[in-house]
């Protein structure tokens, strides 16, 4: 895939990502079952392209088959998301704000490693990052109202659409070797 694609595709998805957040607030009593759906379709379909990347290329790479674990997590974790409709609520909304939490964390740290490389996005990814843990945080203060919740979701997908779409049209640097 060249850059201009990676770039449409990228901003496709933001795009995706900021209807399904207009979709919870417009929708706020539907929002729990949209809200498993998209964590559980997200996660499944990043498993499955995971494992093509694994099966297509990474199979060939030093380290590679570490795709390979990683997609069938991600794709168990998907399969095992989309399959909680008849457990109790609080425990899918704790399941699901701790991935928030988890990928909060994760992202900070990816930013402090990109601070120590010297990379310039650090800062936008830090703070992507605290949010999520923020949010997390006050999904938790809320538990007992998941009409909030359901509004805290969105809020951080709408947020985390904005994100991507910015991605999508930053300027990269180009490293040409002579």
């Amino acid at each position: 895939m060249n850059r201009l694609s990676e770039r449409v595709r990228s901003a496709a998805v933001g795009l995706v990502m900021l209807g399904l957040a207009v979709l919870l607030l417009l929708f706020p009593d539907n929002g729990y079952t949209i809200v498993v759906s998209v964590y559980g379709l997200g996660m499944a379909l990043s498993g499955l392209k995971l494992l093509w990347y694994f099966i297509t290329l990474a199979r060939l790479m030093v380290g590679g088959r570490i795709m390979l674990y990683l997609g069938v997590i991600y794709l168990d974790f998907g399969i095992f998301t989309l399959t909680l409709t008849d457990v109790p609520r609080i425990y899918i909304l704790l399941y699901l704000l701790a991935c928030h939490l988890f990928a909060g964390f994760v992202d900070f740290l990816r930013a402090l490693e990109a601070r120590g490389l010297g990379a310039g996005t650090w800062k936008l990814n830090a703070i992507f990052g605290l949010i999520n843990i923020g949010m997390a945080i006050l999904g938790l203060v809320f538990l007992k109202s998941e009409g909030t919740v359901v509004y805290i979701f969105a809020a951080g997908l709408f947020y985390a659409a904005i994100i991507k779409i910015v991605s999508a049209f930053r300027k990269t640097a180009v490293v040409y070797i002579q």
